[in-house]
């Protein structure tokens, strides 16, 4: 997070004891008041997912008690799960083990839609494979938390410690607090990605119908006619075809179906 926007989010008063990290948990009455500031940073500025993402897992270890470490598992095509916006080597080399394997408590958060906690590493037996691989790279406990609204199923928020319990109730409030705004804003941020490609995409086939009707002298409703004809007898999306075209300005092929 960045210094500007780190400055939104309220201080936290100091404890008589500290987190493993060295943060400080969020006060019980400072809880609704670092929510709204939380909620108004993921909102500013959909530059990209890429960038929400980021701000999600920076936040995460900003403000969830003992996180040493975070990252995103990102479901891609209702399929498959990638690993994005680690906060540092380790969290990439933890969701690499996750993903070699198969296995791991980011996947079941993901797939079970749950929270998943993990309060030592070292004795974990529902993952043998997993849990013995990350607590040999030095994370010894782990929380993950859904990121899901309604109607979609997005991922899950990865957060990890070096020392064993580290993730207590505390910790357990603010994650999935942080975890519910996260959802809401990629929701807005992936909104705002296919506005900006749906727009792209429409002025390039404009540029390509433009293109088409210099070069052949005719209309635009049939320069997008010839444009659609060739796309489907070479089984070549729309936007592709327009995109060579544009590229090339040179639609020569097209002669053969006027």
């Amino acid at each position: 997070m960045n210094a500007a926007r780190a400055a939104d989010i309220p201080q936290r008063e100091k404890p008589s004891v500290d987190a493993p990290n060295g943060h400080r948990p969020v006060p019980a009455h400072a809880l609704g008041e670092v929510m709204s500031a939380l909620a108004l940073t993921l909102q500013q500025d959909f530059d990209s997912v890429e960038d929400t993402l980021t701000k999600i897992t920076s936040s995460a270890l900003e403000l969830v008690p003992a996180a040493t470490d975070a990252s995103i598992s990102l479901v891609i095509a209702r399929r498959s799960i990638e690993s994005r916006a680690p906060t540092s080597d380790l969290a990439r080399q933890v969701d690499s083990v996750q993903s070699d394997l198969g296995q791991g408590p980011c996947i079941d958060a993901v797939w079970a839609e749950a929270v998943v906690a993990v309060p030592d590493t070292a004795s974990e037996r529902r993952w043998p494979r997993f849990s013995l691989a990350v607590a040999e790279l030095g994370v010894r406990s782990m929380l993950c938390f859904p990121l899901n609204t309604h109607r979609d199923n997005l991922g899950a928020l990865n957060l990890m410690s070096d020392t064993p319990g580290a993730f207590d109730d505390d910790a357990h409030r603010t994650g999935t607090l942080v975890a519910t705004h996260a959802a809401v804003a990629l929701i807005a941020a992936a909104h705002q990605d296919q506005m900006k490609s749906a727009l792209a995409t429409r002025d390039v086939i404009g540029q390509a119908k433009g293109i088409v009707m210099e070069r052949y002298g005719v209309s635009a409703t049939r320069a997008f006619e010839m444009i659609n004809k060739l796309s489907h007898d070479w089984n070549v999306p729309v936007a592709e075809l327009a995109r060579t075209i544009t590229v090339k300005d040179n639609p020569g092929p097209l002669g053969g179906v006027r």
